[in-house]
């Protein structure tokens, strides 16, 4: 089968409508769909029993439908981006390549500057850890430097204390119990203390050792300052000659360096700005090519729909026939008030001059309603050229008539037109096709009895319910 427009397949239940015509399918608005049909799985159902579409007409249709709705999408997010959208694609697209170009020589120019400056460095390594050493060798000479002069320091007081006449110095207090002492005459070259007499040999003695000692540290404090100055201007002169190095060959490079960093950030930041300027730019180009492609494919789409509706030129014809059918059904019931009874071209429903059924009462819509669909019916029989259903199910058409005089003769009409209307479609057919017309009803109206006995008629009763 066809699919519809929104892709669900017909069901059964929409294929039945078309045979049984329930209580109040009669006396609905548009009578025959049903709740499992909407208005376009009916048409469709109708157009395919007919023959006035094929399953390959309705799959055209669908993507034809499908793509105008892609177009109308594409064409309204291009014409959203086309709005924000400043400058040229061209333009930017040159500039992003200038400085792509840019950004590549750069980076070029700076990987070079590098290696150069990784050369001069490593050639200037030998100066370096020279200094190095000569930091160290000048930090020791200073340290043992200082190491001399304290020990300079040392001696000259270890003298000064030879020197001075021990004892001579009044004792204030009792290192023992610190009575003052303060009265006391010391007299001189005797002990401040014990008042023992001194050796002068003893004291000479020691000022000796302490003036060689003197000696001794002078002489190591000045080998010391002489070693530490040669220290010195030795770190001074490596420190000169690196320096010099550095400023000739390792400065340039790395000033150098340090432009060529900022020209390459800066192009790259430019770049990345550029591909972000142009990004809206590739999308609108890219949605303009899904566009073109969308538009190439609808329009062959409507191409083979005009090929497909040639082949299916037999449409206005057959919905001729059908709607001179109703109309001599319509007209065979004298229907109250001439209601102007048709069959809609859009809808393939039923409707009345003032337009849709709910403009006439329930008896005419009836009436409307059972002649719509004898006239399938009776099409199915003369023609046998259609997948229009042979059986008919009708549901007490007598109770949505009424019961009134004019109700009763219309009623009597319906059935009298209908019964004639299906003898003379089958005996005029020359397709032997089986059919069968199910009416169901609360009782039937006042028919001839030739007509009686063209039906079949099963009487249920509350004593006898079941059908035999």
């Amino acid at each position: 089968m066809a699919l519809l427009g929104s892709g669900a397949r017909l069901t059964f239940a929409q294929l039945y409508a078309l045979n049984y015509l329930s209580q109040d399918m009669v006396d609905g608005t548009e009578a025959i769909r049903g709740q499992a049909n909407t208005a376009q799985s009916y048409k469709t159902v109708v157009e395919l029993v007919l023959g006035l579409i094929d399953a390959e007409m309705r799959v055209l249709t669908a993507r034809r439908d499908d793509l105008s709705q892609t177009v109308s999408q594409f064409k309204r997010r291009t014409e959203t981006i086309s709005e924000f959208l400043t400058g040229s694609a061209a333009e930017l697209e040159e500039e992003l390549t200038r400085s792509r170009s840019e950004e590549r020589e750069t980076l070029t120019a700076l990987e070079e500057l590098k290696g150069r400056m990784r050369a001069a460095t490593t050639f200037a390594d030998p100066l370096r850890q020279r200094v190095a050493a000569l930091e160290g060798t000048h930090s020791r000479a200073r340290e043992e430097e200082k190491a001399a002069q304290a020990a300079v320091s040392l001696a000259q007081r270890a003298i000064k204390r030879a020197q001075q006449q021990p004892g001579t110095d009044p004792v204030p207090r009792c290192p023992s119990c610190t009575q003052p002492l303060t009265g006391r005459i010391v007299p001189e070259g005797v002990c401040g203390l014990c008042l023992c007499e001194l050796d002068p040999g003893a004291r000479d003695e020691v000022v000796q050792a302490a003036e060689a000692a003197l000696a001794t540290a002078q002489q190591r404090a000045i080998e010391a300052a002489k070693a530490a100055g040669e220290a010195q201007d030795s770190l001074a002169q490596a420190r000169a000659e690196l320096e010099e190095r550095t400023r000739l060959e390792i400065g340039p490079l790395a000033g150098q360096i340090e432009q060529l960093s900022a020209a390459h950030a800066g192009a790259r930041t430019r770049t990345g700005m550029l591909e972000r300027q142009l990004d809206p730019h590739r999308r609108l180009l890219e949605l303009q090519r899904a566009l073109r492609a969308a538009e190439e494919e609808l329009r062959g789409v409507r191409e083979d729909i005009k090929t497909r509706k040639n082949l299916l030129s037999g449409r206005q014809t057959t919905l001729a026939e059908i709607e001179e059918q109703f109309a001599a059904i319509i007209g065979g019931l004298s229907l109250p008030g001439e209601p102007g009874a048709r069959i809609d071209h859009n809808s393939l429903l039923p409707k009345v001059r003032a337009g849709k059924l709910t403009k006439v009462g329930h008896g005419v819509r009836t009436a409307i309603n059972v002649a719509y669909r004898m006239t399938f019916l009776s099409h199915a029989l003369v023609t046998g050229a259609t997948d229009l259903p042979s059986l008919l199910i009708i549901d007490s058409p007598r109770k949505n008539v009424g019961y009134g005089t004019e109700d009763q003769q219309l009623i009597a009409r319906l059935y009298v037109h209908f019964l004639d209307h299906i003898a003379g479609a089958r005996s005029d057919t020359l397709h032997a096709r089986p059919h069968q017309v199910i009416i169901v009803d609360n009782d039937l109206p006042s028919l001839p009895a030739q007509l009686r006995r063209q039906m079949h008629t099963i009487e249920l009763t509350r004593d006898d319910p079941l059908v035999p």
